[in-house]
């Protein structure tokens, strides 16, 4: 990391950094298996086990979530896989600012990088690029649920005014060391603000 700073608390300790302009959080929880348990009941110790689907709920639907209520965050939007939008959407009161999040899984050993956290979409372009969220904006918008086309005006007006974050949750349950994340993730349209990397297993001495 290009600056850090180290927060302790009793069951979590927490690197906050820049990285190639990207705000940078690392989060290594001192009881992995008590830190995530999943929806199917499976605790952490049995992560390996478990189906690439089974695994990135446990991003999608619990760690991601997790993080951004810890920051006081509201909860709009949770992808249910039926309709158009994001993996979640949450709302800052606060600050009136709304955060785009993309939430991925990593069982294997090293930096996170565009290759390694996306994939193309032909008639969106590359996930989380700009081209990409404006255009999962307009599938909410016309999607033809009233609830999720309100959200997705909100988010236009939201974009348009520079209210919204793009984000990513990269959960990671195989012993990673000091790797984070590469430059690739501030190339071309990639326009990523904050990164929550979540360790799960014996890390970061």
């Amino acid at each position: 990391m290009d600056s850090l700073e180290i927060e302790r608390e009793a069951d979590l300790t927490t690197f906050h950094g820049d990285r190639f302009g990207i705000d940078l959080q690392v989060d290594c929880p001192h009881d992995s298996e008590q830190w995530v348990t999943t929806t199917g009941g499976v605790d952490s110790s049995e992560l390996p086990n478990l189906t690439k689907s089974q695994k990135g709920a446990i991003a999608e639907e619990e760690a991601g979530p997790q993080f951004l209520e810890d920051r006081g965050l509201e909860i709009e939007y949770l992808d249910d896989a039926q309709t158009p939008g994001f993996d979640i959407v949450a709302y800052d009161n606060t600050a009136d600012e709304y955060h785009i999040i993309e939430a991925k899984f990593k069982s294997d050993s090293g930096n996170v990088s565009n290759s390694s956290a996306w994939f193309d979409r032909p008639d969106k372009g590359p996930q989380m690029t700009n081209e990409w969220v404006d255009a999962t904006i307009e599938e909410m918008i016309d999607s033809g649920n009233e609830d999720l086309t309100q959200l997705g005006e909100e988010l236009e007006r939201a974009r348009i005014d520079g209210r919204t974050n793009d984000e990513l949750v990269i959960v990671q349950n195989d012993e990673q060391n000091e790797l984070t994340v590469l430059e690739t993730l501030v190339e071309g349209d990639m326009d990523i603000d904050r990164v929550h990397l979540v360790k799960l297993e014996e890390v970061i001495e």
